[in-house]
């Protein structure tokens, strides 16, 4: 893990948010990711980001950090150097995650579109945010497409349970 510490102040913070998350309909899709209580409740965790590890045979396979400002999870393989990491979405390698720097999309973005990382994007045509995301273990090639919701629930679970990683399924 990168960034911050799982305290139990953010520990609690992840449970409440879950509680949002089932308390919504328990899909977080689409214009769902906008809600603005659950936006609110997730900024605490907005500088967490957590290592995926491969359900089959244990390599790791990519990060997950929360969007900078919406209900989402984002998945990148490359982190920056780690006298450049600050934590969360800022920790995905490139220079800013701000498209206003001259970028078309954020570095997480960049990185998925060519299909050259563990992390590809499935909806390449869908306007705005890609809701399915496909990761790919370096190591014995296991595939999982995962949602929005999927993401972020294994997110939430894993920083409930103080956990610095998840295990994708």
């Amino acid at each position: 893990m990168a960034g911050q510490e799982i305290t139990r102040e953010l520990q609690d913070t992840a449970k409440r948010a879950r509680e949002l998350v089932e308390l919504l309909g328990g899909e977080i899709e689409g214009r769902a990711i906008y809600t603005v209580s659950l936006k609110e409740a997730l900024d605490p965790l907005r500088d967490l980001t957590l290592r995926t590890i491969c359900g089959q045979c244990g390599k790791q396979v990519a990060w997950y950090a929360l969007d900078a400002t919406e209900a989402f999870v984002v998945a990148f393989q490359h982190r920056c150097r780690p006298n450049e990491r600050r934590g969360g979405i800022w920790d995905c390698r490139g220079t800013n995650p701000w498209p206003a720097e001259g970028r078309r999309f954020w570095p997480w973005m960049d990185e998925a579109q060519p299909g050259k990382t563990s992390v590809t994007m499935e909806d390449i045509h869908t306007p705005g945010y890609p809701l399915r995301l496909k990761l790919t273990c370096p190591k014995c090639g296991a595939q999982y497409v995962t949602k929005s919701t999927t993401r972020l629930t294994l997110f939430l679970d894993a920083v409930a349970h103080r956990e610095g990683k998840l295990t994708l399924k």
